[in-house]
Protein backbone atom coordinates (compact mmCIF):
# COMPACT_ATOMS: atom_id res chain seq x y z
CA UNK A 1 0.00 0.00 0.00
CA UNK A 2 2.87 2.36 0.82
CA UNK A 3 4.47 1.60 -2.52
CA UNK A 4 1.22 2.33 -4.34
CA UNK A 5 0.79 5.68 -2.54
CA UNK A 6 4.41 6.67 -3.13
CA UNK A 7 4.31 5.81 -6.83
CA UNK A 8 0.98 7.62 -7.23
CA UNK A 9 2.54 10.76 -5.74
CA UNK A 10 5.38 10.31 -8.20
CA UNK A 11 2.87 10.24 -11.05
CA UNK A 12 1.30 13.55 -10.02
CA UNK A 13 4.76 15.07 -9.57
CA UNK A 14 5.60 13.98 -13.12
CA UNK A 15 2.36 15.52 -14.43
CA UNK A 16 3.33 18.77 -12.72
CA UNK A 17 6.96 18.85 -13.84
CA UNK A 18 6.16 17.95 -17.45
CA UNK A 19 3.45 20.67 -17.62
CA UNK A 20 0.85 18.04 -18.51
CA UNK A 21 -1.26 19.07 -15.53
CA UNK A 22 -1.05 22.74 -16.53
CA UNK A 23 -2.04 21.97 -20.13
CA UNK A 24 -5.02 19.86 -19.10
CA UNK A 25 -6.26 22.41 -16.55
CA UNK A 26 -5.96 25.28 -19.03
CA UNK A 27 -7.78 23.36 -21.77
CA UNK A 28 -10.69 22.33 -19.56
CA UNK A 29 -10.92 25.76 -17.95
CA UNK A 30 -11.13 27.31 -21.39
CA UNK A 31 -13.78 24.83 -22.49
CA UNK A 32 -15.79 25.47 -19.34
CA UNK A 33 -15.74 29.19 -20.07
CA UNK A 34 -16.44 28.85 -23.79
CA UNK A 35 -19.49 26.61 -23.39
CA UNK A 36 -21.90 29.19 -21.92
CA UNK A 37 -20.26 32.22 -23.55
CA UNK A 38 -20.51 30.81 -27.07
CA UNK A 39 -24.10 29.69 -26.45
CA UNK A 40 -25.04 33.14 -25.13
CA UNK A 41 -23.35 35.39 -27.67
CA UNK A 42 -22.99 33.29 -30.84
CA UNK A 43 -26.43 34.34 -32.18
CA UNK A 44 -25.46 38.02 -31.82
CA UNK A 45 -22.16 37.42 -33.59
CA UNK A 46 -23.92 35.63 -36.43
CA UNK A 47 -26.29 38.57 -36.89
CA UNK A 48 -23.40 41.03 -36.98
CA UNK A 49 -21.51 39.07 -39.62
CA UNK A 50 -24.48 38.40 -41.90
CA UNK A 51 -24.49 40.18 -45.29
CA UNK A 52 -26.52 43.37 -45.41
CA UNK A 53 -30.20 42.72 -46.09
CA UNK A 54 -30.01 39.04 -45.17
CA UNK A 55 -32.24 37.92 -42.31
CA UNK A 56 -32.25 34.67 -40.39
CA UNK A 57 -34.51 33.61 -37.57
CA UNK A 58 -32.17 32.76 -34.70
CA UNK A 59 -33.86 31.39 -31.57
CA UNK A 60 -33.19 33.07 -28.26
CA UNK A 61 -30.38 31.16 -26.49
CA UNK A 62 -31.38 29.18 -23.40
CA UNK A 63 -29.41 27.42 -20.70
CA UNK A 64 -29.74 24.07 -22.48
CA UNK A 65 -27.64 25.54 -25.32
CA UNK A 66 -24.73 25.97 -22.92
CA UNK A 67 -24.92 22.31 -21.93
CA UNK A 68 -25.20 21.29 -25.56
CA UNK A 69 -21.84 23.02 -26.03
CA UNK A 70 -20.48 21.25 -22.94
CA UNK A 71 -21.41 17.79 -24.20
CA UNK A 72 -20.00 18.63 -27.61
CA UNK A 73 -16.73 20.29 -26.61
CA UNK A 74 -15.63 18.23 -23.61
CA UNK A 75 -15.97 14.76 -25.24
CA UNK A 76 -14.67 15.92 -28.62
CA UNK A 77 -11.91 18.33 -27.60
CA UNK A 78 -11.22 17.70 -23.92
CA UNK A 79 -11.06 13.92 -24.20
CA UNK A 80 -8.86 14.09 -27.30
CA UNK A 81 -6.36 16.24 -25.39
CA UNK A 82 -6.53 13.83 -22.46
CA UNK A 83 -5.81 10.85 -24.70
CA UNK A 84 -2.85 12.60 -26.32
CA UNK A 85 -1.44 13.60 -22.93
CA UNK A 86 -1.80 10.16 -21.31
CA UNK A 87 -1.27 7.81 -24.27
CA UNK A 88 2.44 7.46 -23.58
CA UNK A 89 2.11 7.07 -19.81
CA UNK A 90 3.31 3.46 -19.70
CA UNK A 91 4.97 2.99 -23.10
CA UNK A 92 7.51 5.76 -22.50
CA UNK A 93 8.65 4.24 -19.23
CA UNK A 94 8.82 0.79 -20.82
CA UNK A 95 10.93 2.02 -23.72
CA UNK A 96 13.29 3.94 -21.41
CA UNK A 97 13.55 1.19 -18.80
CA UNK A 98 12.86 3.63 -15.96
CA UNK A 99 10.55 1.18 -14.15
CA UNK A 100 13.25 -1.46 -13.63
CA UNK A 101 14.92 0.20 -10.61
CA UNK A 102 11.69 0.58 -8.61
CA UNK A 103 10.59 -2.98 -9.43
CA UNK A 104 13.91 -4.47 -8.37
CA UNK A 105 13.49 -2.69 -5.01
CA UNK A 106 10.34 -4.72 -4.32
CA UNK A 107 7.51 -2.56 -5.64
CA UNK A 108 4.85 -4.87 -7.05
CA UNK A 109 3.98 -4.54 -10.69
CA UNK A 110 0.25 -4.31 -10.01
CA UNK A 111 0.93 -1.34 -7.72
CA UNK A 112 2.80 0.41 -10.53
CA UNK A 113 0.01 -0.16 -13.05
CA UNK A 114 -2.74 0.83 -10.65
CA UNK A 115 -0.80 3.99 -9.79
CA UNK A 116 -0.67 4.86 -13.48
CA UNK A 117 -4.41 4.26 -13.82
CA UNK A 118 -5.20 6.20 -10.66
CA UNK A 119 -3.18 9.16 -11.88
CA UNK A 120 -4.96 9.21 -15.25
CA UNK A 121 -8.38 8.70 -13.64
CA UNK A 122 -7.89 11.51 -11.13
CA UNK A 123 -6.53 13.82 -13.84
CA UNK A 124 -9.60 13.13 -15.99
CA UNK A 125 -12.05 13.43 -13.11
CA UNK A 126 -10.60 16.65 -11.74
CA UNK A 127 -10.34 18.40 -15.10
CA UNK A 128 -13.77 17.20 -16.22
CA UNK A 129 -15.60 18.45 -13.15
CA UNK A 130 -13.58 21.66 -13.19
CA UNK A 131 -14.95 22.34 -16.67
CA UNK A 132 -18.42 21.36 -15.46
CA UNK A 133 -18.20 23.77 -12.50
CA UNK A 134 -17.12 26.70 -14.68
CA UNK A 135 -19.90 25.99 -17.17
CA UNK A 136 -22.43 25.67 -14.36
CA UNK A 137 -21.47 28.97 -12.69
CA UNK A 138 -21.47 30.99 -15.90
CA UNK A 139 -24.74 29.39 -17.03
CA UNK A 140 -26.40 30.53 -13.80
CA UNK A 141 -25.00 34.03 -14.31
CA UNK A 142 -26.36 34.24 -17.85
CA UNK A 143 -29.70 32.49 -17.33
CA UNK A 144 -30.39 33.01 -13.63
CA UNK A 145 -31.71 29.79 -12.03
CA UNK A 146 -33.15 27.97 -15.01
CA UNK A 147 -33.24 24.22 -14.30
CA UNK A 148 -31.87 21.53 -16.58
CA UNK A 149 -33.59 18.13 -16.25
CA UNK A 150 -31.35 15.07 -15.79
CA UNK A 151 -28.19 17.19 -15.97
CA UNK A 152 -26.40 15.27 -13.22
CA UNK A 153 -27.14 11.93 -14.87
CA UNK A 154 -25.97 13.12 -18.27
CA UNK A 155 -22.77 14.50 -16.74
CA UNK A 156 -22.10 11.21 -14.95
CA UNK A 157 -22.53 9.16 -18.11
CA UNK A 158 -20.04 11.31 -20.05
CA UNK A 159 -17.56 11.04 -17.18
CA UNK A 160 -17.94 7.24 -17.15
CA UNK A 161 -17.10 7.04 -20.84
CA UNK A 162 -14.00 9.13 -20.23
CA UNK A 163 -12.91 6.78 -17.46
CA UNK A 164 -13.36 3.80 -19.79
CA UNK A 165 -11.31 5.56 -22.45
CA UNK A 166 -8.48 6.22 -19.99
CA UNK A 167 -8.36 2.56 -18.96
CA UNK A 168 -8.23 1.43 -22.58
CA UNK A 169 -5.54 3.99 -23.43
CA UNK A 170 -3.38 2.73 -20.55
CA UNK A 171 -3.92 -0.88 -21.62
CA UNK A 172 -2.81 -0.01 -25.15
CA UNK A 173 0.19 1.86 -23.79
CA UNK A 174 1.13 -1.25 -21.80
CA UNK A 175 0.81 -3.58 -24.77
CA UNK A 176 3.05 -1.41 -26.93
CA UNK A 177 6.35 0.30 -26.26
CA UNK A 178 5.45 3.04 -28.73
CA UNK A 179 3.46 6.21 -28.16
CA UNK A 180 0.94 5.09 -30.78
CA UNK A 181 -0.31 2.14 -28.72
CA UNK A 182 -2.56 4.23 -26.51
CA UNK A 183 -3.83 6.31 -29.42
CA UNK A 184 -4.69 3.23 -31.47
CA UNK A 185 -6.52 1.66 -28.54
CA UNK A 186 -8.62 4.80 -28.05
CA UNK A 187 -9.40 4.91 -31.76
CA UNK A 188 -10.38 1.23 -31.75
CA UNK A 189 -12.80 1.80 -28.85
CA UNK A 190 -14.47 4.75 -30.55
CA UNK A 191 -14.67 2.90 -33.87
CA UNK A 192 -16.21 -0.15 -32.20
CA UNK A 193 -18.77 2.09 -30.53
CA UNK A 194 -19.67 3.70 -33.85
CA UNK A 195 -20.10 0.31 -35.52
CA UNK A 196 -22.30 -0.91 -32.66
CA UNK A 197 -24.45 2.21 -33.00
CA UNK A 198 -25.34 1.18 -36.55
CA UNK A 199 -27.31 -1.78 -35.21
CA UNK A 200 -30.38 -1.14 -33.06
CA UNK A 201 -29.87 -4.04 -30.67
CA UNK A 202 -26.12 -3.63 -30.23
CA UNK A 203 -26.39 0.17 -30.16
CA UNK A 204 -28.06 0.03 -26.74
CA UNK A 205 -24.80 -1.37 -25.33
CA UNK A 206 -22.43 1.00 -27.11
CA UNK A 207 -20.42 2.98 -24.50
CA UNK A 208 -20.02 5.74 -27.07
CA UNK A 209 -23.64 6.83 -26.58
CA UNK A 210 -22.72 7.86 -23.04
CA UNK A 211 -20.80 10.76 -24.53
CA UNK A 212 -22.85 11.41 -27.66
CA UNK A 213 -26.56 11.19 -26.73
CA UNK A 214 -26.47 13.27 -23.54
CA UNK A 215 -28.73 16.02 -24.84
CA UNK A 216 -31.37 13.42 -25.70
CA UNK A 217 -31.52 12.68 -21.99
CA UNK A 218 -31.81 16.36 -21.08
CA UNK A 219 -34.51 17.21 -23.62
CA UNK A 220 -36.53 14.12 -22.65
CA UNK A 221 -36.13 12.22 -25.92
CA UNK A 222 -34.47 9.38 -24.02
CA UNK A 223 -34.78 8.24 -20.41
CA UNK A 224 -32.14 7.21 -17.91
CA UNK A 225 -33.09 3.58 -18.38
CA UNK A 226 -32.18 3.82 -22.07
CA UNK A 227 -28.55 4.45 -21.07
CA UNK A 228 -28.23 1.75 -18.42
CA UNK A 229 -27.12 -1.04 -20.83
CA UNK A 230 -24.38 1.22 -22.20
CA UNK A 231 -23.37 2.31 -18.68
CA UNK A 232 -23.19 -1.31 -17.53
CA UNK A 233 -21.08 -2.20 -20.58
CA UNK A 234 -18.76 0.75 -19.89
CA UNK A 235 -18.31 -0.29 -16.27
CA UNK A 236 -17.57 -3.91 -17.17
CA UNK A 237 -15.17 -2.91 -19.95
CA UNK A 238 -13.33 -0.54 -17.60
CA UNK A 239 -12.88 -3.32 -15.04
CA UNK A 240 -11.80 -5.72 -17.79
CA UNK A 241 -9.27 -3.22 -19.17
CA UNK A 242 -7.81 -2.66 -15.69
CA UNK A 243 -7.49 -6.40 -15.02
CA UNK A 244 -6.05 -7.04 -18.49
CA UNK A 245 -3.55 -4.21 -18.06
CA UNK A 246 -2.35 -5.62 -14.74
CA UNK A 247 -2.00 -9.12 -16.21
CA UNK A 248 -0.16 -7.89 -19.32
CA UNK A 249 2.24 -5.74 -17.31
CA UNK A 250 2.83 -8.57 -14.84
CA UNK A 251 4.17 -10.74 -17.68
CA UNK A 252 5.88 -7.92 -19.59
CA UNK A 253 9.63 -8.23 -20.12
CA UNK A 254 11.34 -4.98 -19.18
Amino acid sequence: MRGFAAFTRKEFTEYLRSYKLLIIVMVFLLLGFMNPVSAKYLPELMENFMPAGMKMEIPEPVIADAWAQFFKNVPQIGLVVMVIITSGTMSQELSRGTLLPVLTKGLKRRAVWLSKFTGAAVLWTGSYFLSFAVTYVYSLLFWDKASVPELGTAVFFAWLFGLLLQSVVLLGSTLSRSYAGGLLSAGALVLAGMVMSLFHGAGRYSPLRLASDNMSLIDGTLKTGDFLPAAAAAGLLTAAAVLAGIMVFDKKQL
